[in-house]
């Protein structure tokens, strides 16, 4: 009766096999599943091209953001130049503070007209 019941694996001799090598139809349909699991993975080789054009494409958005920088900072206008064109009052110090409220007004007069908000 022993040799009925177990096999060299020590089970049952009634039950089937299901491992990757068996011809059932449970191993059968595992390995298809795996497989299709498979083809829709992609290679190394893609996954490495994938990577290396993402890498090329953040290298180029880099630099043109970089170009684009530079570029505005060169077209903007210097507000500081519009502001000394306008030849502003200097103001070193004054006994009366009303000599310093006069000075400040002149230089909101001269940012406003420069269009320079504070």
């Amino acid at each position: 009766m022993a040799a009925l019941t177990d096999d060299a694996n020590g089970e049952g001799a009634s039950q089937p096999r299901t491992g990757p090598y068996s011809s059932g139809r449970a191993g059968g349909s595992r390995r298809a599943a795996t497989a299709e699991q498979h083809d829709d993975e992609p290679s190394l080789a893609q996954l490495l091209a994938n990577q290396n054009r993402l890498f090329e494409r953040m290298v180029a958005n880099s630099e043109n953001m970089g170009a684009a920088m530079a570029q505005q900072a060169n077209q903007a206008p210097s507000k500081l130049a519009d502001v000394q064109r306008t030849h502003p009052p200097h103001f070193s110090s004054a006994a009366d503070p009303l000599a310093a409220d006069d000075w400040l007004r002149d230089i909101e007069i001269k940012l406003n007209l420069c269009r320079c908000n504070l």
